[in-house]
């Protein structure tokens, strides 16, 4: 078991194999399965504290300049993972993501969904990256969508959809 330290700040933990497939080629149509860039995890609300136990990479998901990708933290019980959702709400963890992720939030959705925009490295603009925590029982899955022009609903609520079905109790 792993007992992680705090915000990006503990080693990630342990990758959990099995037959959970968070997201995968056939669940939007168009939309193609490749390798996920690793540090997703890294976005996690503060975890000092709580048992994570494990967790779940998923191949990105690509289409016409979007992308989205998802990655699972397992908890040791089903409050771990209730207190990890709750600290994404708290008012840390706003200026935790603009600072990780180089952006300014935008909005903000029910629950623990963030807008943010963010300047691209490489060309003038920003792109905007919308990250959802989604629980199930021990599991909080963490799904970042980064679009240019803002990500579909139909396509956001699907994979949205997914992801909280696919996740372990």
């Amino acid at each position: 078991m792993l007992v992680a330290a705090g915000c990006g700040s503990a080693p990630p933990p342990p990758v959990v194999h099995g037959d959970v497939q968070l997201l995968r080629d056939g669940d939007v149509p168009g939309w193609k399965a490749v390798r996920a860039e690793p540090g997703l995890v890294e976005l996690a609300p503060g975890l000092s504290g709580l048992t994570v136990t494990g967790r779940v990479e998923a191949p990105a998901l690509v289409h016409a300049g979007d992308a989205a990708r998802v990655t699972a933290l397992v908890f040791a019980t089903p409050a771990d993972a209730a207190r990890a959702l709750a600290r994404a709400k708290e008012p840390g963890y706003r200026p935790f993501l603009e600072h990780e992720l180089g952006g300014a939030v935008v909005g903000r959705g029910p629950g623990t969904s963030y807008r943010l925009h963010v300047t691209r490295a490489a060309e003038p603009g920003y792109d905007t990256v919308e990250l959802y925590l989604v629980r199930r029982g021990r599991s909080v899955a963490l799904v970042e969508l980064l679009s240019a022009e803002g990500f579909d609903r139909p396509d956001r609520d699907r994979l949205l959809g997914l992801v909280g079905s696919r996740l372990s109790r």
